[in-house]
């Protein structure tokens, strides 16, 4: 089977997040900030509340619920923009370049203007289905980023990439909801 197409900024911004998602790294920022965000807070509410200025223990109170109800919004726009940079920082001279793929019997070929690289499939360590894209990863920490809106064969290419999971003996992830 041959891909032929370009990625774009998103497309690597898709697989930056979605690995920084199931990495732990967030869940581990977001416990850490909710933790200081209620010790600053409280202690703030106590402090004032115990010197009888409950009007502003109150607000401190509101703004810690508020705080701490939003914060995981507020976390994800924060990673999203780190991640926009660190993006365009080290993938911008791979934006819309043409990039070719050959899934053969024992291995996959990438060709883009640069390179060529051969990729046995006994190298492969996971093949993850979004609804957006598909992420072929391997155990040296590459991933091939195959993004649905720029092919026609989509169903040509899951039985492909399902059949190189099961020769493999690798897992196959269908994670069709999931969305940053």
């Amino acid at each position: 089977m041959h891909l032929e197409y370009r990625l774009s900024e998103d497309d690597f911004l898709q697989y930056q997040l979605y690995y920084l998602y199931h990495s732990g790294t967030l869940k581990g920022h977001l416990l850490r900030s909710r933790i200081i965000i209620s010790i600053l807070f409280g202690l703030l509410f106590y402090t004032y509340y115990m010197h009888d200025n409950t009007y502003y223990a109150y607000i401190f109170l509101f703004a810690a619920i508020a705080l701490l109800i939003l914060l995981p919004y507020i976390l994800n726009g924060v990673h999203k923009k780190t991640s926009l940079g660190q993006v365009r920082e080290i993938y911008k001279y791979r934006f819309g370049k043409e990039l070719n793929v050959w899934f053969n019997k024992d291995n996959f070929v990438i060709v883009d203007e640069a390179t060529k690289t051969e990729t046995n499939y006994t190298a492969l360590e996971k093949v993850v289905e979004l609804s957006s894209h598909y992420f072929v990863k391997v155990k040296s920490r590459n991933t091939l980023i195959i993004p649905k809106s720029e092919l026609e064969n989509l169903d040509e290419l899951k039985k492909t990439l399902q059949r190189i999971s099961k020769q493999s003996k690798i897992e196959y992830a269908t994670e069709l909801e999931w969305k940053w």
